[in-house]
């Protein structure tokens, strides 16, 4: 790398490569002596080939310049990755790849990603560069554009979009006004396709929607961080930037993301002409069919996506949507379903609760439904719900006061209370995920027992460290490491990992409950958005406790504030709504 400083003495203008750092050199200009500073990524750099000339943006993945590449004396975009995002081994190797795959994407609307690397410890991405401007900066400038305007767009999009999953299977994952590109002939350029999937699913940024998988565009699914997301989700997405693009602001505009986020999935689709109402009824119906909460009822592929934005350009009727009439069906079968559970259990009451029922109608009982006959019965006057309810927030406190060996000794008491009260089945599936999760730091140490002589290379939040594994303590790893011909001995706690090494050890794939594990994990590392998500895809009595105990502190912290300070409450996302409050049997909101 090369890098440009001023000399401390009259101010001319230098160059060095990043090898020279730390030395000294004569200044050509007045002869003085100077220290070659540390190398510096600014305008005048070259990095990997690529000369920095000015500085176009900043987000979520690093710094962008408008750069020379000097091979070919051309223009291009680089982006420096930020050093939160390359501090991880596994997540550089992986990027590397997603690029080498983008770099074959060949599309007229697709501004492509074509070379990546490394360069005195900074990584970069290059990608061609367009002189222009976003939609999201012309919104700012313009205001809601017109519906020609936003359905040529669209289907130039969408047939962008179609060309990258129908040949190569990818997903853009955060279509959005800020990542499409208009040129100064008027062509839109979609950006960031092909790392969008890497850097959310490696770094957590599609909970945070600082750069990745931004809320006001997420499909439901992708919200809820389902696995097996497919080209429908990215229509979704393309759907609300539409709406956006008519409307002048996303679909749905919440107080924070995670309202937004909740907002997808389940308030209703927004009628765009109710703002605008010279808009087609044929692009109103093409929009509602996108953004519909349930991928089955949206266009099925990119080429119908197309098809029927093609259809609203030209005028013609919209297509029948029969979500409607399935849903009456599905309301009728939900209804004789609950009609059917709720006259069963009152035979299981009355036959289990009368004991002048003859012992042959128990037999005949047994016979039909021995799975809920052998149901233990529920202790009068101590209801099953809330007891377990008031274990489960007595071990969250004491795992957020991470006083794990209590947690330990209580639970183990509270497993002979439940018994009699909610049964051995319910208490053997509850100790399964409670005793998984208070032994979080245990299950990481004994990751490391493992690997006692092996050679390996771990992911601290101070940076990656290798080293040869020599001993396991009490939450302490220790060994060796080599520094030229001398080795050195290093240890480490288990605090000092970072995120994703922690979730990688913990093996979630043979986790009891992964999302409450992943939602304990990224409590410890205040990662509040991903672990809130987490903890309520758990649908566990535990992660809703501790969803409740963490709303709960947070509002104590501010009414202990001194006034009028403690009135900021009234400003936080929640504002003055009650906490602690469960209905028994339900999952808690998230706060």
């Amino acid at each position: 790398m090369q890098f440009t400083f001023a000399c401390p003495k009259c101010s001319s203008r230098l160059e060095a490569d990043s090898d020279l750092s730390g030395n000294f050199a004569e200044c050509p200009g007045c002869r003085t002596s100077l220290h070659i500073p540390e190398p510096r990524i600014s305008p005048g750099t070259t990095i990997g080939g690529f000369r920095l000339e000015r500085l176009l943006g900043r987000g979520g993945m690093g710094d962008v310049f408008m750069a020379t590449q000097l091979s070919m004396d051309r223009p291009v975009a680089v982006k420096i990755l930020s050093a939160a995002l390359t501090s991880n081994q596994a997540f550089v190797d992986r990027f590397l790849i997603e690029v080498r795959t983008a770099a074959k994407l060949e599309h007229p609307n697709i501004v492509t990603a074509f070379d990546a690397g490394e360069d005195a410890g900074t990584y970069y991405l290059a990608m061609g560069y367009v002189e222009g401007e976003t939609l999201d900066e012309r919104l700012q400038r313009d205001g809601p554009l017109p519906e020609p305007t936003v359905l040529q767009m669209g289907l130039k999009l969408a047939r962008a979009l179609g060309y990258a999953w129908d040949e190569f299977g990818m997903l853009h994952r955060d279509i959005k006004p800020a990542n499409v590109m208009v040129d100064r002939f008027g062509e839109v350029k979609l950006m960031d396709l092909g790392v969008a999937k890497i850097v959310g699913e490696d770094t957590g940024l599609t909970m945070t929607g600082v750069a990745l998988g931004t809320p006001s565009y997420m499909s439901p699914e992708q919200t809820r961080g389902a696995a097996d997301v497919d080209c429908r989700s990215d229509i979704y997405s393309l759907g609300c930037c539409m709406f956006h693009l008519l409307t002048g602001h996303p679909p749905y505009v919440g107080k924070n993301p995670l309202e937004v986020m909740n907002l997808h999935v389940t308030a209703p689709v927004p009628t765009v002409r109710s703002e605008r109402p010279g808009v087609t009824a044929g692009c109103e119906a093409l929009l509602l069919s996108a953004m519909q909460k349930d991928a089955r009822f949206r266009p099925a592929s990119w080429s119908e996506m197309a098809a029927r934005i093609k259809a609203a350009m030209a005028g013609q009727a919209p297509p029948v949507v029969r979500k409607r009439r399935l849903g009456v069906w599905l309301g009728l079968a939900v209804t004789v379903l609950m009609l059917a559970m709720l006259a069963e259990l009152a035979v299981v009451w009355v036959l289990w609760s009368q004991p002048r029922v003859p012992q042959v109608l128990r037999r005949f009982w047994v016979a039909l439904a021995p799975p809920l006959a052998a149901a233990p019965a529920v202790v009068p006057g101590r209801p099953a719900v809330p007891a377990v309810n008031q274990a489960m927030d007595q071990v969250a406190a004491l795992i957020l006061d991470r006083k794990l060996r209590e947690a330990h000794e209580f639970w183990r008491g509270e497993k002979m209370r439940l018994t009699p009260i909610v049964g051995a089945a319910r208490v053997a599936a509850l100790d399964a995920v409670v005793t998984s999760a208070i032994r979080i730091p245990e299950r990481l140490m004994e990751s490391f027992r493992a690997e006692i002589g092996k050679e390996i290379t771990v992911s601290l939040r101070a940076g990656a460290l290798a080293l040869l594994v020599t001993d396991v303590q009490e939450f302490q790893v220790l060994g060796t490491r080599k520094r030229g011909e001398a080795v050195e001995p290093v240890a480490f706690t288990v605090r000092e990992l970072d995120l994703e090494e922690e979730l990688r050890r913990l093996r979630l794939e043979a986790d009891p409950n992964p999302d409450l594990t992943r939602g304990i994990v990224s409590l410890s590392f205040g990662r509040a958005a991903l672990a809130v998500a987490s903890l309520t895809r758990a649908g566990h009595p535990l992660g809703d406790a501790l969803l409740v105990a963490v709303e709960t502190r947070r509002l104590n912290t501010v009414d202990a504030l001194p006034r009028p300070l403690g009135r900021l409450r009234d400003l936080l996302p929640g504002g003055k709504r009650a906490v602690g409050a469960r209905p028994e049997g339900g999952k808690t909101p998230p706060p």
